[in-house]
């Protein structure tokens, strides 16, 4: 029997898993909490008698390996498109500036117009990106030794509002600040984000439970046919405690297990019950967990089997901020888009839940308007690790279970976060339901950081240990930056690794990789340009010097541009709406015209929209349970 054990059910874990199955392998999944799906977990809280789930997450069209698992498990129509990024200046909801698409040229004109920032900077902003995928391939390696920010400020040309605008981009997707951030993992990001642009990235509809890890398990599970011995089996509330290799450090013998009373990633007073041992020494055993268990197992004999697993603690995690914020009335004129707080601390942006998730507008009473449920994440949170995440009420007490809270006196994260929000939103205490909303912060399952030099320290797939494979986002993978399509190729890679060693005439493991423009063709528009950056640059000092006098040069430029942009629009031929209709994308092998049956002619903007991008049915349809497509 090929037998697999795999230590972690998120999404490396689970993607493992699925390939595995398929292949005919039996797999046992532990799992620490007692729900699945990892950064992506969604679970029922009885205190706040709702889904609680950490941050909304982008879905972006070069997710191919994602999007083949999302077909196969029944989710097509669980996903809606989303073009733009938008920013709230103070509490100025009638004027919200956006950049549309902003990985790709196809929205140029647009952005240009849409005073996310000056002109002069908006054009070295994009320019600078072309600048960046300019680079040659094999001056890779030397860009991990160089931060975004550092990058960006070596060429004469750049702006303080330009890098700006690449800072609150970055920390607001990733969590970390462009000075940490490695140019090399922002490179790939951007290179593969340029080539598949349009629409910048999909939303799921609903939780993530119903609309994504629910028809995931259910997938799973379904490889166990009635009367037959099971083949897959998952083992919840089991946290790896020890990793214990055999006498001669060739193999994994033995995995140690706590039992545990509640989940550890989102309960502090967890408590071990029992404990248990696992003999593996006859299974492949992939470890699909954060970096910060990896360090916290590197016990004497594991290190001494994996010494080059002791790089792992060089690597670094930053904590983000979840506020589920309920309100017991309607806010009119929010933006459905990400929206950032320009300006605020924590850098944090906002989700309105109530547009995007389609149970909230189905179960709404016709003429009637929803509460507002908006989603705050807030990408710095490092100073608030000094106070608790929020107080409640005892159980018991005539306000059982709901928030304590004196915003005039902050004591607690949710309170300092609350005071910021109500600075830019019509939101007072009286508006906000206490027993729903809910801050907390991913203390211990933090999002693994690309910063500054960590490539070389990442782990590989392959260890030593003949029956142990490492799968996870920080482990290097063609995806590089810390993202879910990472997450699902680590998974890939290490299961076909034990495909080609276990069952190596059984298929193999497919891991699709985005296509991109070459070099080349950026390092032709980078010289054709150059006239233009150094222009832009010049304009940007200008603005810096004339605006010192009044605001009247800077509306001259607006309706400069407004004109300018209004006279070109009509050879643009891109007036899109999301989501019934994206604009037309029809250029020469652009993804959208790969044949049917092409490895990645997969997506929503391939199962839901057909060639000049006009949505095939009307609404938003229905969520789907797992049902095969």
């Amino acid at each position: 029997m090929k037998t697999v054990t795999i230590v972690g059910a998120g999404v490396a874990g689970m993607s493992a898993a699925l390939r595995l199955l398929e292949r005919g392998f039996h797999v046992t999944l532990y799992e620490q909490d007692e729900f699945v799906g990892g950064m992506l977990h969604s679970y029922w809280d009885e205190v706040t008698r709702t889904r609680r789930e950490h941050s909304y997450h982008m879905f972006p069209n070069f997710y191919f390996n994602f999007w083949t698992i999302a077909e196969q498990i029944g989710i097509k129509n669980n996903f809606t498109p989303r073009e733009a990024f938008r920013f709230l200046r103070g509490d100025e909801l009638d004027r919200l500036p956006a950049m549309f698409n902003p990985s790709g040229p196809q929205d140029f004109l647009r952005n240009m117009d849409s005073e996310a920032a000056p002109a002069p900077d908006l054009f070295i902003y994009m320019y600078s990106m072309i600048d960046m995928l300019a680079e040659p391939e094999h001056q890779h390696d030397l860009l991990d030794k160089y931060s975004v920010n550092g990058f960006l400020h070596s060429r004469p040309y750049m702006t303080r509002t330009a890098a700006d605008l690449h800072q609150t981009l970055w920390e607001t997707v990733w969590a970390i600040s462009s000075y940490q951030a490695s140019a090399k993992s922002y490179r790939t990001f951007v290179k593969y984000t340029n080539r598949y642009s349009v629409p910048e990235f999909f939303l799921l509809a609903g939780n993530k439970w119903e609309y994504l890890m629910e028809p995931w398990l259910k997938t799973l599970e379904s490889f166990n046919e009635p009367g037959k011995e099971k083949r897959f089996e998952l083992m919840p509330l089991h946290r790896l405690s020890k990793v214990l290799p055999n006498e001669k450090r060739t193999k994994i013998a033995k995995l140690e297990f706590d039992i545990v009373n509640r989940s550890p990633s989102v309960n502090d007073s967890w408590k071990t019950t029992d404990t248990k041992e696992v003999d593996v020494s006859h299974d492949s055993v992939i470890l699909a967990v954060t970096p910060g268990a990896i360090k916290r197992l590197l016990t004497d004999e594991f290190y001494d089997a994996a010494p080059h697993l002791g790089e792992v603690q060089y690597l670094e995690a930053e904590p983000m901020g979840a506020l589920q914020l309920y309100l017991n009335c309607h806010i009119a004129k929010l933006p459905k888009d990400v929206t950032d707080f320009e300006g605020a601390k924590y850098y944090m942006t906002f989700l309105d839940y109530t547009q995007l998730w389609r149970d909230i507008r189905h179960d709404t009473p016709a003429g009637q308007k929803p509460n507002t449920f908006l989603y705050v994440t807030c990408s710095d949170v490092v100073s608030l690790l000094s106070v608790p995440a929020e107080k409640r009420h005892p159980k018991g007490h005539k306000h059982e279970y709901e928030l304590i809270l004196d915003l005039d006196h902050p004591t607690t994260a949710i309170e300092y976060v609350l005071r910021e929000v109500m600075q830019h939103l019509p939101v007072e205490l009286k508006d906000i339901d206490l027993r729903k909303t809910a801050f907390d912060m991913n203390t211990g399952e933090e999002l693994f950081a690309n910063m500054v030099g960590s490539w070389e320290r990442r782990p590989d797939t392959e260890t030593p240990l003949e029956n142990l494979w490492m799968a996870g986002t920080y482990v290097k993978n063609l995806m590089d930056v810390s993202t879910i399509e990472g997450a699902v190729i680590s998974g890939l890679n290490a299961a076909e690794a034990i495909r080609a060693r276990r069952a190596p005439r059984a298929e193999p493991i497919a891991v699709l990789e985005p296509e991109s423009f070459p070099p080349e063709l950026f390092q032709a528009l980078k010289l054709a340009w150059a006239p233009l950056a150094a222009s832009a640059k010049l304009w940007s000092e200008a603005n810096t010097t004339m605006g010192r006098y009044g605001s009247g040069w800077e509306e001259m430029q607006r309706k400069f541009i407004k004109a300018a942009v209004k006279a070109l629009q009509p050879f643009m031929g891109r007036k899109p709406n999301p989501p019934q209709y994206l604009g037309p994308i029809n250029w020469t092998n652009s993804v959208r015209n790969l044949p049917k049956g092409h490895p990645l002619a997969t997506g929503p903007i391939y199962w839901n929209y057909d060639d000049k991008g006009f949505r095939k049915h009307k609404g938003d349809g229905k969520k789907v349970y797992g049902e095969k497509s």
